[in-house]
């Protein structure tokens, strides 16, 4: 997820060069203030993370999940469609990657949870 949300912070660093709504300069400035907090979160989990011991059926079972939301992801970020609106772009680009965000968390750390110390 350390990949993900530094990606996402990037789509909104990069945003933020490009325009002067300020709308969409906060939602990027929140976003980047949510994001570089939640790396550093799950920075100082990861090391408790990698003790935990889960059944093989839930790891697979997790990474197929997780194999499956990423590929709608960027399935739905490849099908933006491209207007003259770069905050219009911004904002429809960055809907599937907050949705699968969720989706993932969801996932990983209520339905199979991958990082219990039980």
């Amino acid at each position: 997820m350390d990949s993900y949300n530094k990606t996402y912070t990037e789509m909104c660093r990069n945003i933020l060069k490009h325009t002067t709504f300020i709308t969409v300069q906060n939602l990027a400035l929140n976003i980047i203030d949510e994001q570089t907090e939640n790396i550093k979160n799950m920075r100082k989990i990861s090391s408790d993370c990698k003790k935990a011991k889960n059944p093989s059926q839930d790891v697979d079972a997790s990474q197929i999940y997780f194999s499956c939301i990423t590929k709608n992801m960027f399935e739905s970020m490849k099908n933006v469609y491209i207007t003259n609106n770069t905050n219009q772009i911004f904002v429809k680009a960055m809907l599937p990657y907050q949705e699968s965000l969720l989706r993932i968390s969801e996932c990983l750390l209520l339905r199979y949870n991958i990082c219990s110390l039980n």
